[in-house]
């Protein structure tokens, strides 16, 4: 199973299958059309969920570094 992570309000990331979801964004705070949820951009602003996912990503890194 999966382990899925709200990276912000609207925007889920599948760890296991390093997938992000932009269901509503963050930024604009718009939904977001249903083609690009899977591709992580909001249609309206532009958006890029992925910068999120890098931040996560490299503060768990921090973490594992420090224990």
């Amino acid at each position: 199973m999966s382990k899925v992570v709200c990276l912000a309000e609207g925007v889920e990331y599948w760890r296991d299958k390093k997938t992000v979801l932009l269901l509503r964004c963050p930024k604009c705070h718009k939904e977001n059309y249903a083609p690009n949820i899977a591709k992580g951009i909001c249609t309206w602003c532009g958006f890029d969920a992925k910068s999120l996912v890098q931040e996560y990503e490299n503060n768990q890194g921090n973490k594992e570094d420090n224990h």
